[in-house]
C-alpha cells in the first residue's frame, strides 16, 4: 500500500474516534450539563423578574412618596417599604412631617430609628441634624450637644453644628462656654458671611429663649427678648371731703 493511501486511512479514520469519544462524553455527563443549563436558564429568568419587580416597586413608591402630605400618607409610604431606595427619603420627611405639625417626639423617634436603620446612608447626616435640631427645640440640650459635636468634626453641616452647639450651652445656662465656642467659631471664620450669625447670638446671649419654632428654619423667635410684664396703673383713693 502506497505512503497516500495510508494517510488517506488514517484521516478518515480521526473524525469517527472523535464523535465516538463526545457520544461517550455525552452518555456520561450529558444529563448533568443539561441540569446546569437548565439551573442558568431559571436563573436568568428569575434575576430578570426579580429586575423587573424592583423596578416597579421603586416607581410604585416614588408615586406614593410624591403624593403623600401628611404624617400620616408618609408613614404608609416607609411601612410600606417598597424600595431600600425610597424608604429612607420618605422616613426623612416622614420626621419632617412630624416636626411642622408640632409633634416632637414623633419626629425624635422617626430620626432615630432612621440612623438605627441606615447609619450609613448618605443622608445619615441630615437625620443627625434635624434630630439635633428637634432635641434641641424640645430643651433635650445634652443630647442635642452629642450630635452636634458628632456634625462639627467634618461634613456639610459642620458650621451649623458648631452654631448649634454653642446655642445649646448657653441655653442650657453655660454662656461662658457658649461664648468661647462662637467666639473660636468667629477667629475661624474671619470674613465670611456665616459669622454674622455667630455673633447674633453673641449680642442676644443674656435673652436667648428656647420655644419651639414652627419651623426648623425659623429660629427669629431664639432671639426675643423676655415681654415684660404688664404693670399695673396705681390706683389714687378719692380724698375724703
Amino acid at each position: 500500500m502506497s505512503k497516500d493511501v495510508k494517510n488517506l486511512e488514517h484521516a478518515e479514520a480521526a473524525p469517527i474516534e472523535e464523535l465516538e469519544e463526545l457520544k461517550a462524553f455525552w452518555s456520561k455527563y450529558g444529563h448533568y450539563i443539561c441540569i446546569v443549563l437548565l439551573v442558568v436558564l431559571i436563573f436568568m429568568i428569575g434575576k430578570n423578574w426579580f429586575v423587573k419587580k424592583q423596578v416597579a416597586n421603586i416607581v410604585a413608591a416614588q408615586e406614593e412618596l410624591n403624593t403623600a402630605r401628611t404624617p400620616e400618607e408618609f408613614a404608609v409610604v416607609v411601612d410600606n417599604n417598597r424600595s431600600s431606595y425610597v424608604t429612607p427619603i420618605a422616613m426623612l420627611r416622614l420626621g419632617a412631617a412630624y416636626y411642622a405639625d408640632g409633634r416632637y417626639d414623633e419626629a425624635i423617634v422617626t430620626y432615630e430609628d432612621f440612623l438605627a436603620k441606615f447609619d450609613s446612608h448618605i443622608l445619615a447626616d441630615n437625620a443627625k441634624f434635624a434630630l439635633a435640631t428637634v432635641q434641641e427645640v424640645t430643651g433635650k440640650f445634652d443630647a442635642a450637644i452629642a450630635n452636634y459635636s458628632e456634625l462639627e468634626k467634618a461634613g456639610a453641616f459642620k458650621q451649623d453644628a458648631i452654631l448649634g452647639k454653642a446655642r445649646c450651652l448657653i441655653l442650657k445656662g453655660d454662656k461662658i462656654g457658649g461664648k468661647g465656642l462662637l467666639d473660636l467659631f468667629i477667629a475661624d471664620n474671619a470674613g465670611k458671611p456665616i459669622v454674622i450669625r455667630a455673633e447674633a447670638l453673641i449680642s442676644a446671649i443674656d435673652r436667648l429663649q428656647n420655644p419651639a419654632p414652627k419651623s426648623a428654619a425659623d429660629l427669629s423667635n431664639f432671639f426675643a427678648a423676655p415681654t415684660a410684664e404688664a404693670v399695673a396703673p396705681e390706683v389714687t383713693e378719692p380724698a375724703a371731703e
